[in-house]
């Protein structure tokens, strides 16, 4: 688990530093989750908690493009199903097969 601070620019650094094949981000901002997912694409799974002012502005919702998954409440988190996003081990993990 990685914790940030919602900046968009350091993001990508603080992933490169925890190597993973995939990686699922959190967040009530949908403009954060739409930049990260056009960095890391396929390898990155959005969550979208519809809670907080962000979360819940019409103009913030119409323009921009949904998370890979909408919840309405950071407690769902807990009853989702995130095993479709694991993939068996690769046999070497290094930076070059990421």
């Amino acid at each position: 688990m990685i914790l940030t601070d919602g900046d968009v620019v350091l993001q990508p650094r603080k992933l490169q530093r925890s190597p993973a094949r995939h990686y699922v981000m959190v967040d009530d901002k949908l403009r954060i989750l739409a930049a990260m997912k056009a960095i890391w694409r396929e390898r990155l799974t959005t969550i979208f908690p519809r809670q907080g002012h962000y979360a819940l502005d019409p103009g913030i919702l119409a323009a921009q493009p949904a998370a890979d998954i909408t919840i309405e409440c950071i407690g769902e988190l807990a009853d989702l199903d995130l095993s479709p996003l694991i993939r068996q081990p690769d046999i070497c993990l290094d930076q070059e097969n990421l």
